[in-house]
């Protein structure tokens, strides 16, 4: 998406916790009828790789996904698992604190509540792609992770499935540890809806988040794009003037690369994240790329980034 005017205020507080999922509805296929009859007793549990094991519809396969723990597909209806260690999270907080997180990052309209099945329970709509979604949510702990686990089904099967998806959430039982990250980080290109492309890890998700372009996170880093429509005898010298003026950063200067950045750190819900902020010109258009990762994470990924954000392309 160009703008005839630059965006330049930039959400620089952006924290891991803002796309905990929230823009996936699975892999749910388009049903050949208008509506679906659900059976209540149409169901069994299912014991998933990760260790965690739910009661859902019949008919559901596990399956990966960027940016998820697990997730169970089927031709209705979906449900995705993402385990977050509590290494993450300030020392202390509660699974209410974690419920708060989601809320406030995800712009939920509601607070999570205990329903009568015992859920800390939410739920809202989504329009992707075209499709409405109706999602029910639940936050669960283990001992060393916080889970969010969602259901969803298209909107229109939500008075079938919302009962439902109350009953199943409540049947969920954790493992004791969440499955270890995996330590070797593997690269692909990508090609984005904006029109570039970029090269990251391979386990990057993309999810929407209102005022950027792309958005994508695998949980332990994340990556933004504002594209901003380039204005006539406007060069990049000037644009890296105005996002420094505009977000009071230090001076963006090229790196090996040639690509103008800053670094910057910022406590975000009492978490300390680490931000790679770069800009870039294309034919018609201005680019703010920003890399972000937790602290904890930077070792890993602050040789990656410069590299990464180079690799922006049309």
């Amino acid at each position: 998406m160009k703008r005839t005017a630059f965006f330049l205020a930039l959400l620089m507080a952006l924290c891991l916790f803002t796309a905990c999922g929230g823009e996936s509805a699975g892999n749910i296929a388009e049903p050949n009828d208008n509506s679906v009859t659900v059976d209540s007793s149409n169901a069994k549990q299912y014991t998933l790789d990760c260790g965690i094991s739910i009661t859902a519809e019949k008919g559901l396969t596990e399956s990966q996904q960027p940016s998820f723990t697990a997730v169970l597909d089927g031709r209705n209806m979906a449900v995705m698992f993402l385990a977050e260690s509590k290494a993450l999270m300030p020392a202390g907080s509660t699974l209410d604190d974690y419920a708060n997180l989601i809320e406030s990052g995800n712009k939920l309209s509601t607070p999570f509540t205990e329903d009568s099945d015992g859920n800390l329970y939410n739920s809202y709509s989504r329009t992707i792609d075209g499709d409405d979604f109706f999602y029910a949510l639940t936050v669960k702990e283990s001992p060393d992770s916080f889970w969010l686990i969602q259901m969803s089904c298209r909107e229109k099967d939500r008075a079938h499935y919302e009962p439902l998806f109350a009953q199943w959430l409540a049947t969920v039982e954790l493992p004791d540890s969440a499955p270890a990250a995996n330590k070797t980080l593997s690269e692909r290109s990508y090609s984005m809806n904006c029109g570039l492309s970029i090269t990251m890890c391979d386990n990057m998700g993309e999810f929407m988040m209102e005022g950027f372009d792309e958005f994508y996170t695998n949980n332990e880093a994340g990556m933004v794009l504002i594209v901003e429509e380039k204005p006539d005898g406007y060069t990049l010298e000037d644009y890296c003037a105005a996002v420094e003026e505009a977000n009071n950063t230090e001076d963006l200067i090229p790196n090996e690369y040639g690509t103008p950045f800053t670094t910057f750190s910022i406590d975000v819900e009492g978490m300390t994240y680490y931000y790679f902020l770069s800009t870039h010109e294309f034919s018609d258009s201005f680019v703010l790329c920003q890399f972000f990762c937790l602290d904890s994470f930077r070792d890993k990924y602050e040789p990656l980034f410069p590299v990464w954000a180079a690799s922006l392309s049309e």
